[in-house]
């Protein structure tokens, strides 16, 4: 049977309207328990257990997070350069995570509340996913800045190379939307993958206590971040 040109593009219109409705109503069951969830979770309404003792004998990055920890040259230096070395380590990744959070993460989630999501459902959650990453920023600066003082490091970092792609990317496009897509995409890549790093660091009993103990607070409102970047990533591609 043939199905009439008219008939067929109903269906289709049918079968999309439906799927919209389906995915938002399990997006908005799920963040609904989140956002009930959240003053129990945040870790920026748990600031005092940070205050966390620096040992200045255990290494305060891991080994593993050096591109060249397995070059010769790296190999045969002393254990006491090798401890500076892993020092400038934690604080490029705690730099890193700074420039992730106030010019990727919260930027998207402005665009967002903006122009993109309808509901109050999801602007309520992305306004508390933005005082979570804010959050973020205190507390790698504050064990950051202890690193810096216990090892008398200097050091004055470029922006990393993340934004700066990111930057080069959004100038080859005229078209404000085509810029904000970009922006978008690298926040996504950088809330769901960025929690592989932080399991590895907040379970390790290698370095140190106080750089440990905010990277498992960060992580756990991480686990909940990278969830609604996915489903807003459905969202885009559906609507």
């Amino acid at each position: 049977m043939v199905v009439p040109a008219l008939d067929l593009e109903s269906s289709l219109s049918k079968v999309c309207y439906d799927k919209i409705n389906a995915h938002h109503s399990s997006v908005l069951s799920l963040l609904s328990k989140r956002i009930n969830a959240w003053a129990n979770r945040a870790q920026v309404k748990k600031e005092g257990k940070f205050n966390t003792i620096c040992d200045e004998d255990i290494d305060d990055f891991l080994p593993e997070f050096l591109p060249f920890v397995d070059h010769l040259i790296f190999r045969k230096l002393s254990e006491r350069i090798k401890k500076k070395i892993l020092s400038c380590g934690w604080i490029i990744y705690n730099e890193k995570i700074v420039q992730i959070e106030t010019k990727i993460v919260n930027p998207i989630c402005v665009d967002i509340l903006s122009d993109v999501i309808p509901g109050n459902t999801y602007r309520k959650f992305l306004s508390q996913t933005m005082i979570d990453e804010s959050s973020h920023v205190p507390l790698v600066v504050i064990s950051s800045n202890v690193t810096r003082e216990k090892r008398n490091l200097n050091l004055a970092l470029p922006e990393f190379n993340l934004v700066r792609d990111m930057k080069i990317l959004e100038g080859n496009y005229s078209e404000q939307w085509q810029k904000k897509l970009i922006r978008f995409s690298t926040a996504v890549i950088s809330e769901i993958f960025i929690s592989d790093y932080l399991k590895l660091i907040s379970e390790s009993k290698q370095i140190q206590p106080l750089n440990r103990v905010p990277v498992a607070a960060h992580r756990q409102d991480e686990l909940a971040h990278k969830g609604i970047f996915k489903y807003l990533t459905k969202f885009f591609i559906i609507a």
